[in-house]
């Protein structure tokens, strides 16, 4: 499989949330529907889900998909040579992963969390309406999905 273009992400993201029972989940950033009612709220999800009351209000449920790199998960140049090397034991194993396994170098995944969370739940008064999905790229072929 070759490396998915965003939009293919994104649409593999909505789907599974869909199955797992995610309300009218559809997308944002771009379309006609977000246009309209985001008024001065600048921020740009790339799911919604349920109903949108839009203007960064609270009740609105914002989905954000991203990628984070991990290179230091399975390049020991890019600064965590153990943890690499324990990784790629770890997916010669079992062929996947947990964040356990990761040890105590979590911050290519922390890192991105927290300045979703920031971005779309603190802008909007701490709201708990937020989803992050991680589509995680271990090599250009390979891919794992978290939510």
């Amino acid at each position: 499989m070759p490396r998915l273009a965003e939009r293919h992400i994104v649409g593999r993201i909505a789907t599974k949330l869909s199955k797992f029972g995610c309300p009218d989940v559809r997308g944002a950033e771009g379309t006609a529907e977000w246009t309209r009612t985001r008024g001065s709220y600048m921020k740009s999800p790339d799911l919604i889900a349920g109903p949108l009351i839009g203007d960064g209000a609270p009740e609105d449920f914002l989905i954000d998909v991203f990628s984070p790199r991990g290179e230091q998960y399975v390049n020991p140049l890019a600064g965590a040579p153990q943890t690499a090397a324990a990784f790629k034991k770890i997916l010669d194993e079992r062929g996947s992963f947990s964040l356990a396994d990761l040890g105590n170098e979590y911050d290519p995944f922390l890192g991105p969390i927290n300045k979703k969370l920031a971005k779309y739940s603190d802008a909007r008064g701490g709201s708990p309406m937020v989803g992050l999905a991680m589509y995680f790229c271990i090599t250009p072929d390979d891919f794992v999905g978290l939510f």
